[in-house]
């Protein structure tokens, strides 16, 4: 759920905003297709697909679709959203059953603020009935109800708007030669072979960072949306293989990593493309192809 969350957040914008990730200004139609009971979930959710933006009846859409089709019951709720000055405006915000229970969630708002302000909150995830209604005005009413969003939910929409399918934890790597990595002046050591994907190096990524005194974290997903996050001097890289996501995040704010290769899984371990993350530390990074070897020094 976190991941899809997310990837909401980082890849779209709402209508009318600036996308921070590459700081174009974004001067769009309004892809809203008036209440949202006149558009099934799936069309609102291709909408934001196709076009970059939304607004929270698409956002609420998407999210909605997205964990439908990774098996997890997800409503959509229609109301007034009340801002910090009290004044109120009609919105639309998603319920999902996690684990037996049900909370709220609003990716639209949690979204905007990150890329309003550049932090993430998340003031508006995972919440409980009472703690919502002080944002959200009591009396709204349910639009989609999880059977009727995976009713609504064709199963050809998986090819546009879903992650891709769950790695084979189970699978080895590929048959290919085996990059060296030398950090500092000493070789890095991996439990499990380093790989060429399409020319480029990609690596396992707790023993690179861990050799480059990062803490590295990974949070499973029974999905199979499971995130790795990595943190070293006040800068933190969150990855999800499954979903595309790599994103660095500052106290200056969050962006995309341009990666020269994707990150994956391999046999249980998350494998990532050496140059681009480690570069996203600040390290000078060397390739030298006749010897298939990965300078990385600080």
């Amino acid at each position: 759920v976190r991941a899809v969350y997310e990837f909401l957040m980082f890849q779209f914008a709402h209508n009318g905003e600036r996308l921070r990730s590459n700081g174009r200004a974004i001067e769009m139609p309004d892809t809203s297709l008036g209440t949202l009971r006149l558009g099934a979930p799936a069309l609102r959710a291709y909408n934001l697909f196709r076009y970059g933006h939304g607004d929270c009846s698409i956002f609420s859409a998407a999210f909605a679709v997205m964990l439908t089709r990774i098996g997890i019951d997800c409503e959509i709720y229609e109301g007034y959203y009340i801002n910090s000055n009290g004044s109120k405006v009609h919105h639309y915000w998603n319920r999902a059953n996690v684990g037996g229970d049900w909370y709220w969630y609003d990716v639209d708002v949690d979204g905007t603020i990150w890329r309003r302000d550049g932090k993430l909150m998340f003031m508006l995830y995972k919440k409980g009935a009472s703690e919502w209604k002080k944002t959200h005005k009591s009396g709204w009413w349910q639009v989609y109800s999880a059977g009727d969003v995976r009713g609504a939910v064709p199963a050809g929409f998986a090819a546009v708007a879903l992650p891709a399918p769950a790695p084979d934890l189970n699978a080895g790597a590929p048959d290919s030669p085996e990059p060296t990595v030398i950090y500092n002046g000493e070789r890095i050591e991996f439990e499990a072979p380093p790989i060429l994907d399409g020319g480029y190096a990609i690596v396992p990524a707790r023993e690179l960072f861990e050799g480059m005194g990062a803490t590295v974290d990974w949070t499973p997903g029974a999905d199979g949306t499971g995130m790795t996050v990595i943190e070293r001097g006040g800068v933190r890289l969150r990855i999800v293989p499954s979903l595309g996501i790599c994103v660095k995040e500052t106290a200056d704010g969050v962006s995309d990593i341009a990666a020269e290769a994707s990150a994956t899984v391999y046999a249980g371990r998350v494998y990532v493309p050496a140059r681009s993350l480690a570069e996203a530390f600040g390290a000078e990074v060397a390739w030298d192809g006749g010897t298939l070897t990965v300078t990385i020094f600080e």
